[in-house]
């Protein structure tokens, strides 16, 4: 097995909620929607929200967030996709 020479870093996002500021440079331009849970109560109002407004909910409620979030070698996965999960393994 080769050594990756990477740093894994695992993070309750429950117990370590991400600040705006984090959540902002990780959505970056990505549609919101991509990181909302099936169950999130979010997805109905967001129509009416600005983003600003929808990433200051999600630091306030980070149940709300998809998970796992996977972030490596400058890409990001979201949620359990196994496929998506190897490929990204795979680049490393």
């Amino acid at each position: 097995m080769r050594q990756l020479g990477l740093t894994v870093r695992w993070r309750d996002l429950r117990r370590q909620p991400p600040t705006e500021s984090e959540l902002r440079q990780l959505l970056g331009n990505r549609p919101i929607e991509v990181f909302l849970s099936r169950t999130c109560p979010l997805k109905e109002q967001l129509p009416k929200l600005s983003r600003k407004e929808a990433i200051a909910m999600l630091a306030q409620h980070p149940e709300w967030l998809r998970r796992p979030i996977v972030i490596a070698g400058g890409q990001i996965v979201v949620g359990y996709d196994e496929v998506a999960l190897r490929a990204l393994a795979g680049r490393l």
